[in-house]
């Protein structure tokens, strides 16, 4: 009778885990790009979600820390020096509270929010990757989780969120306000699906759902403008093809995205319009600034090189020297060494390489694309400041799962 209530309590504790999942999935593109369709900032639901896995993570998950060695130390090293940063230096800046209020176009509204919001969220996001690693332990999972998403962004689409028109053209950034954050939620779903379309031993209209919604994550790319996420689509998409073992599938594969998509743009004015002045913008605005703000800060290299300027800080390196006003790194490379230093910054790219080295056990279809979304969010890294992103720390969070997931199927076929 012991042993049976015992069982029950870890099957009912299980289930809590897969509902966890699944809601997390299917709200983490849920944001403040979705002021309109309620009074209620729905953007809290993630975090409230968020909030319950990691609990349950805490309390119900023996082997909690999966992440690669090299990236636990990442995450000991930036907790350590943001507690000392902020408890010795800077103290008089770690508050909580709302600084601006900033109306957008549309009547959308954007809050500037102090740096003790912002480190707490950088760190809950963190965990949050951590808990995905452990609790998604079987690919059945993983496929429902990325369904979720998928789900969720097509559910954003349907509700219709924010889009801006900017000197630019239009850009949509759907639950985001920020076109780029949409355009990675895109590139996720492009990946989640080309997963799920070449999974084994599924019927055909399950095939045909899972590649139509692979279409629309590049469409959501497409009309988001991120032509830093347009590069690692198409990054992304050439290491896929060339880990996978079929050629005739992948080129029907190919061919019918590259036709729907021409298709698209051809019948939808705004995204070749916008296509088209994105690119023809490319060498005019260096990059939306961001060869500028970049030179920025390489040249004022000896402030952070070794001590790092601290989380939220980068700002503060080139506050008096900059050439172009804009907030962030727009390169989580680069704001890993403003911020964190040479060290912080050599934990994290070994970490990353732990990941890529633990994915590139398998051949099979779903390992190259789980792998392909990690190096298409490596060059999205380039050009994006993503870290206090949910979709990086649950891209991160996914494929640190799988490759686990991967080790236990390969151990297991050894031992047959």
């Amino acid at each position: 009778m012991l042993q049976y209530n015992s069982l029950i309590e870890s099957r009912l504790r299980l289930n809590i885990a897969d509902y966890l999942l699944f809601f997390i999935a299917f709200f983490a593109s849920w944001g403040t790009g979705l002021q309109t369709v309620s009074t209620f900032d729905l953007s809290k639901l993630f975090i409230i979600f968020s909030i319950f896995l990691i609990v349950y993570w805490c309390f119900f998950v023996k082997n909690k820390f999966i992440f690669p060695k090299y990236f636990n130390i990442f995450f000991i090293f930036a907790f350590v020096h943001t507690l000392i940063a902020y408890t010795l230096l800077f103290n008089n800046e770690f508050t909580f509270k709302y600084l601006e209020t900033i109306v957008l176009e549309n009547g959308f509204v954007t809050i500037e929010e102090a740096v003790g919001l912002k480190i707490v969220r950088f760190f809950l996001f963190m965990l949050l990757g951590n808990a995905l690693a452990s609790l998604i332990k079987e690919t059945r999972q993983l496929r429902r989780f990325t369904f979720g998403y998928t789900l969720g962004v097509l559910s954003v689409i349907l509700l219709g969120g924010y889009s801006s028109y900017t000197g630019s053209g239009y850009r949509l950034s759907g639950g985001f306000l920020n076109p780029n954050a949409f355009g990675l939620a895109g590139l996720t779903v492009t990946f989640f699906s080309l997963i799920n379309y070449f999974y084994e031993n599924q019927k055909q209209i399950l095939k045909t759902t899972f590649l139509s919604f692979s279409l629309l994550g590049i469409c959501i790319i497409l009309m988001s403008g991120s032509r830093g996420t347009m590069l690692s689509l198409i990054i992304g998409l050439i290491v896929f093809f060339a880990n996978t073992k079929t050629f005739r599938t992948v080129r029907i594969i190919l061919v019918i995205i590259l036709f729907s998509v021409l298709s698209l743009m051809l019948f939808e004015e705004r995204i070749s319009a916008t296509l088209a002045q994105r690119i023809s913008l490319l060498g005019e605005d260096r990059g939306a600034g961001r060869m500028d703000i970049w030179k920025d800060y390489l040249s004022e290299f000896p402030k952070y090189i070794f001590t790092g300027a601290g989380l939220h800080r980068s700002i503060e390196v080139i506050k008096n020297s900059y050439s172009v006003i804009l907030k962030t790194t727009h390169n989580n490379y680069l704001r890993v060494l403003v911020e964190f230093g040479l060290l912080g910054l050599l934990f994290f790219i070994m970490g990353i390489k732990q990941i890529y080295k633990r994915l590139s056990r398998s051949k099979s279809y779903f390992s190259s694309g789980i792998k392909s979304l990690l190096i298409a969010w490596c060059v999205s890294s380039l050009f994006m400041d993503s870290l206090d992103s949910r979709t990086t720390w649950i891209i991160l969070g996914i494929t640190v799962a799988y490759s686990e997931i991967l080790k236990k199927e390969i151990y297991r076929k050894q031992n047959e």
